[in-house]
């Protein structure tokens, strides 16, 4: 990764935006010193580096709330915004921080933003293109693209102020936390949990089918798997002597059988032939009945022409009725609407008589309405000036009034500008307040934290108690139900046989001993639970089982937690003590309290004259503005009512004074308007009725024409129906109408009832016919049968079959026994297969776990072994540098860690040339130990790179730490850093205040703090580069 540009605002100590051009101020320069005297905003360079990539500082010290500049404006964004180059791909990330800003009055909470692009490669052209919008996902994304995290990102590309030495001087815990962290070896731990957890899956496994096959032998008695085959064995020779002696007894009862079975046969066709006999009887007595549908059907057949005739005839005479009705109604409404004609010409006549009258109406009421718009205008101009008068008058008064005001206004303020500028004066406090305000915040946020965490503890600690009690009640129920399991396992087992007895079907061969007669399935003394209660069991012995893995799980999950809970303690209370430096947080409270207090009197004040003044001051322009405005108002006044005065006098010259009254005018208007619309009213209906009373005579008269002639047409056709009626029913030899009607009352008149009859008579000659027959069949079948003794034959079957039976039974019960015994050999026989596969895959597995856990003989751990092989490449690395910085006097080796432990083989030590004796790294110098640790870092910085699949980055930070060198000492490190910069083409940037360097390294970006926050630019060889 190489930097190309970095844009800070109000980040830090950078109040103001700073562009940092990395690409065109470096070129082809080896090295950067970032310089600047202390706590000018060095490292903020760096912070805003590691921001901008993981959302973090480059010491992971600073939270996102402390990255935002104190000094800055509300309205300015905190925001980081870097470009970078990998290879020939350019990228470029914007990011901001979580952080507090007063707004209006109140503190509002700003969420975090990020976003990634991808920008065109190096020498392209082309648009920028969204890569990721959201915080999380532009830190996925970086990890991806760069290959490393933000703890890995800081020992290889930065190395932080006060940390890289870390490493050198750790504890062997700290600097085993440290490698797990960067070399991501939890997956070595994982897999010696796994390995533990298989072993030990393994040796609970063989302890329970140990315990089932003592239960199996213990449920029936036996001593060994020998003692159960040999029980096999005689139980095999006992069935097969039973099995020759059922088989006799199946002959006899098959003999028992066929006699009873031929009696049955005998009985049943002489029964056959009694039923026979009494059916054909019944079907003799229905023969009377039969011969009367015989004689109506034929009577109803000859009146089904005459229906139709009937039914014309009907209809004609329904037709003639309701059309002799038709000419009634006609004659009537014709009648009726004469008299209405004649009514309505009197009513025309009488209306004509007062047109004269409507004539003189209507003149007047044009006069009224051309004076009536004059006489409305007469009185709005009366009303007006009287209005306009008034109105003059208020306005001269309001007029010196709002004078009187505008001068009071004046002086107050005067008065308030002078009291302004004396509280300015007192505000100028007021930033170390804030400062002040802002550190007691984090400390009370720190002590609320602790409190929450101590309760968090106590809660977890119990947590932890409960779920180790309930592990133990999980593991107790998962006992009682294998115990459980083996019991009804052990019964299903013995009622085999009984089961196999209720699939038996008739005729059909039993599957054990191929017999076609079952006369006695076994049967089972005890209760066999069936394979669903079976399959319940399986399944709460499987929910146990699970219940008991999740307690397990859970219990771990508590541990851990409290342990994280006890570890955020301390370090909140390291960090409230580190605020709080020497001084009580009461005394600290106070202080702040106090001060605050003062300077909220003083921001009180000047804000309560500040507002009073705007207000006055808004209240005096608003006053000369309206005094602006109520003068313009009075000379228009004046001139409305000149205007007024000369258009009521025209109005007077052209009314006659009776009509000036606007209201009287409108009123007599009205009513005169209310008699014309109804004289015009009364003549339009008269005529309207005649015109109407004319048109339904006229109507009305030709419908009763057209009815008499239909009427006469209506009588013609059912004449000529009648008598087509009585031609048809003497012609079916009927005599008589009454004769005719007798012959199709009821549903004799319908054709479909007619078909059935025909067929119920059809279908008893054919009945009658087949029984004839039947009786002659039966009485053939029958001849020369007598009817057996049926109860002795059932009696002789019955002793038969119980012979088989009891036989039968007693078999069965040896057939479950030896079922039983069979299915426990083969069990046994799989638990020792299952035993010698077992034992086979423990021999490795179990051994493995023990190397990987360090049980004796094995003293190492397996992710202890993997750390220290890496950490041997690191010590490789390392000395590379350690022996040219030191010329030739130290070298890293593995220390000796005295008795071997959970972390042995992971110690530092450094070997003295000198003396030929290894040295502890803390009594070094300071010097020297800077060397050691650069040596280390720089290594360790490969190594890690080399484990991330030889990711190439293109630049190393190192911050501070070349103060404690001498000047030849200084220069072995340059020249050290000039072999990382030849080896790898990286950028190494120094961040140091040392004048000395200023001289040795040509590119400097200097920092300088200002009044308004840091500000850097680039320098080289003393002049500004860019």
């Amino acid at each position: 990764m190489r930097p190309l540009k970095l844009r800070i605002q109000a980040f830090g100590s950078y109040v103001d935006e700073q562009i940092l051009d990395f690409e065109t101020a470096l070129a082809d320069a080896p090295f950067l010193l970032i310089h600047g005297v202390t706590g000018s905003g060095k490292t903020t360079i760096l912070d805003a580096i590691v921001f901008a990539l993981y959302g973090e500082s480059s010491g992971d010290i600073r939270e996102g709330a402390m990255l935002r500049s104190s000094t800055a404006s509300p309205d300015r964004t905190t925001e980081v915004e870097y470009v970078f180059a990998l290879g020939q791909r350019r990228y470029r990330v914007l990011r901001s921080p979580a952080y507090s800003r007063m707004s209006r009055g109140k503190m509002t909470r700003r969420a975090a933003t990020g976003q990634l692009f991808r920008l065109p490669d190096v020498g392209k052209t082309g648009e920028e293109k969204l890569l990721a919008a959201n915080i999380t996902d532009v830190s996925e994304r970086i990890s991806q693209l760069i290959g490393f995290d933000a703890d890995q990102f800081r020992q290889v590309v930065l190395l932080p102020q006060g940390q890289f030495q870390r490493f050198l001087l750790a504890e062997v815990k700290d600097r085993s936390a440290i490698m797990q962290r960067i070399f991501c070896t939890e997956r070595y731990q994982h897999i010696e949990e796994a390995l533990t957890k298989e072993a030990q899956q393994l040796e609970r496994t063989a302890q329970a089918e140990r315990e089932r096959a003592e239960g199996i032998l213990r449920a029936e008695g036996m001593a060994s798997s020998d003692e159960l085959r040999t029980r096999l064995s005689e139980l095999s020779e006992e069935i097969r002597r039973q099995d020759e002696i059922l088989r006799e007894l199946g002959k006899v009862q098959k003999s028992a059988r066929r006699a009873r079975e031929e009696g049955a046969a005998a009985q049943q066709k002489l029964s056959a032939r009694d039923t026979a006999q009494s059916d054909l009887e019944k079907k003799r007595e229905q023969a009377e009945s039969v011969r009367d549908f015989r004689v109506r059907l034929s009577r109803a057949q000859r009146a089904q022409p005459v229906l139709y005739k009937e039914r014309s005839y009907i209809e004609a005479l329904n037709t003639e009725r309701t059309r002799r009705e038709a000419y009634a109604s006609a004659a009537k409404d014709c009648a009726a609407a004469k008299t209405e004609h004649d009514a309505s010409i009197e009513c025309l006549k009488k209306v004509e008589a007062h047109a004269d009258e409507h004539t003189q109406n209507v003149e007047q009421l044009r006069r009224m309405r051309d004076y009536a718009p004059l006489a409305n205008r007469y009185q709005e101009c009366t009303s007006a000036l009287r209005d306009l008068r008034v109105r003059a008058a208020e306005g001269e008064e309001k007029y010196k009034r709002g004078a009187a005001e505008i001068e009071r206004l004046t002086e107050a303020q005067k008065k308030y500008e002078e009291e302004r500028a004396r509280l300015h004066q007192i505000l100028v406090g007021s930033e170390i307040v804030q400062q002040e305000k802002k550190q007691l915040e984090h400390c009370q946020k720190a002590s609320d934290h602790i409190r929450e965490l101590e309760d968090a503890l106590t809660s977890a600690r119990t947590r932890v108690k409960k779920s180790q009690k309930k592990l133990q009640t999980a593991e107790e129920a998962l006992s009682d139900v294998r115990t459980t399991q083996r019991r009804l396992r052990t019964l299903y087992d013995m009622g085999s046989a009984a089961r196999l007895a209720q699939t038996l079907q008739a005729d059909t061969p039993c599957p054990v001993c191929g017999s076609l007669a079952h006369p006695s399935p076994a049967v089972h003394a005890e209760a066999i639970p069936s394979a669903q209660e079976m399959d319940v069991c399986m399944q709460h012995v499987e929910m146990a089982e699970k219940e008991l893995q999740k307690c397990t799980a859970q219990a771990e999950q508590e541990k851990a937690a409290c342990l994280r809970l006890e570890q955020e303690l301390l370090h909140e209370q390291k960090r409230i003590k580190e605020l709080l430096a020497d001084e009580t947080m009461e005394a600290f409270c106070a202080r702040v309290a106090e001060r605050e207090k003062q300077l909220r009197r003083a921001q009180n004040a000047c804000k309560a004259l500040e507002k009073t003044y705007a207000e006055e001051q808004q209240l005096l322009s608003s006053r000369k503005e309206q005094q602006k405005e109520q003068e313009a108002l009075l000379q228009k006044n004046r001139n409305l009512i000149g205007l007024h005065e000369g258009e009521k006098n025209a109005l007077e010259r052209q009314l006659p004074e009776e009509y000036r009254d606007a209201e009287a005018v409108r009123e007599a208007a009205a009513l005169l308007e209310r008699e014309v619309k109804t004289a015009e009213t009364a003549r339009a209906e008269a005529e309207k009725r005649e015109k109407a009373a004319a048109q339904k005579c006229a109507r009305t008269e030709s419908a009763k024409a057209a009815a008499q002639r239909v009427l006469k047409e209506a009588e013609e056709v059912r004449q000529a129906a009648q008598e087509a009626y009585t031609a048809a029913y003497c012609a079916a030899d009927f005599l008589t109408e009454e004769e005719y009607h007798h012959a199709i009352v009821g549903d004799w008149a319908k054709s479909d009832y007619l078909e059935k009859v025909r067929e119920r008579i059809a279908a008893y000659d054919t009945a009658f016919q087949a029984a004839e027959e039947l009786v002659k069949a039966a009485e053939a079948a029958a001849e020369g049968l007598c009817p057996p003794d049926m109860e002795a034959l059932t009696e002789a079957e019955r002793i038969a079959d119980q012979r088989v039976q009891d036989s039968a039974r007693a078999q069965g019960v040896r057939m479950e026994r030896r079922a039983l015994y069979t299915r426990m050999t083969k069990e046994m026989d799989a638990l020792e297969r299952a035993k010698a596969a077992r034992d086979k895959r423990y021999r490795v597995i179990g051994k493995l776990a023990n190397v990987a856990a360090a049980k004796p003989p094995y003293q190492i751990h397996f992710q202890t072994y993997v750390l220290r092989s890496i950490l041997s490449d690191v010590i490789d690395a390392a000395n590379e540098r350690l022996m040219m910085m030191s010329r030739g006097r130290y070298r890293f080796i593995h220390g000796e860690g005295g008795q071997k432990k959970k972390w042995w083989g992971l110690e530092i030590d450094v070997f003295d040339e000198y003396t030929g004796f290894p040295r502890l790294a803390r009594t070094l110098s300071g010097g020297e130990t800077f060397l050691a640790s650069l040596s280390l870092a720089l290594g360790l910085s490969d190594v890690v790179q080399h484990y991330a699949g030889g990711m190439h980055l293109d630049m190393i930070f190192i911050d501070e730490g070349f103060g404690s060198l001498d000047s030849e000492t200084l220069d072995v490190a340059i020249r050290a850093l000039l072999d990382v910069q030849r080896e790898g083409g990286r950028l190494v940037g120094i961040i140091s205040h040392i004048e000395e360097l200023r001289a040795r390294i040509p590119v400097h970006l200097e920092v300088c703090r200002g009044q308004n926050g840091s500000y850097a630019s680039f320098t080289q060889s003393g002049g500004l580069a860019l």
